[in-house]
């Protein structure tokens, strides 16, 4: 099984990346899994992250992992906001904030690698297990459920 971005939505074909952050959804990552608070792992978190299915999602981070798949130009990548973005705020990992699973194909932006400092915008696609390093003192379960995103573009920030 290749899991290859989803087909951009015509309403968000063609557009740039300003256009895409305007029309993205406010939410936070808070809101996309349902404020688990508490840090236990809650069984919900899945089924709120897909209640936000479809939804247009902006983001700038670093990306933390790259899996090549069999199909050639198909990645997928852990992607993790950066500490500058005001939205994201819950530390799950000791070096990664706020994880998404990127779906993400070489038609949708640049050949990304790891380190790479990104603006991201896609679709909430569906879920993601990530297994967190343990941290001394974290309140976070193993492992736990992240949004996976279907990317529309992505482009490198000047660093």
């Amino acid at each position: 099984i290749v899991l290859a971005p989803k087909p951009i939505p015509s309403e968000y074909q063609g557009l740039s990346m300003e256009q895409l952050k305007l029309k993205s959804s406010d939410l936070s990552y808070q809101d996309i899994l349902g404020n688990p608070s508490t840090g236990e792992s809650d069984p919900n978190i899945a089924d709120n992250i897909m209640k936000h299915e479809g939804s247009l999602f902006f983001s700038n981070g670093i990306i933390e992992k790259v899996y090549p798949s069999s199909q050639e130009g198909v990645f997928t990548l852990w992607f993790c906001s950066s500490e500058g973005s005001a939205k994201f705020s819950s530390e799950v990992d000791s070096q990664c904030i706020d994880p998404v699973f990127l779906l993400y194909d070489l038609d949708r932006g640049p050949k990304l690698k790891k380190g790479d400092l990104v603006d991201v915008s896609g679709t909430i696609a569906g879920t993601r297990t990530r297994v967190a390093k343990r941290r001394q003192a974290s309140t976070i379960k193993n492992p736990f459920t992240t949004p996976s995103i279907s990317v529309i573009r992505a482009e490198l920030v000047n660093q």
